[in-house]
């Protein structure tokens, strides 16, 4: 089981970055409040994400082989390989 809290953060300022580069095309599509609205809510997800007030857990599960699952025991090792 991981955290992605801290890269849930970083990856909602990505997602703000991008919404307010590509903002006027954004509001042509769907509308002034509607880009409002999603640059709140996004600032505010990333807010939360950041200072632990939510947070998200991914667990990993493999089938094993005769109890070994092959994956080393530390998953930043499997990470960098």
């Amino acid at each position: 089981v991981e955290s992605l809290r801290e890269n849930y953060y970083l990856t909602l300022l990505a997602w703000l970055e991008n919404l307010r580069v590509n903002r006027e095309e954004a509001r042509e599509l769907v509308g002034e409040e509607r880009v409002r609205t999603w640059e709140l809510y996004i600032a505010g997800s990333a807010a939360a994400f950041n200072t632990g007030h939510v947070s998200i857990h991914q667990t990993l599960a493999i089938k094993s082989d005769n109890g070994r699952g092959g994956l080393p025991r530390i998953r930043a090792q499997w990470l960098c390989e």
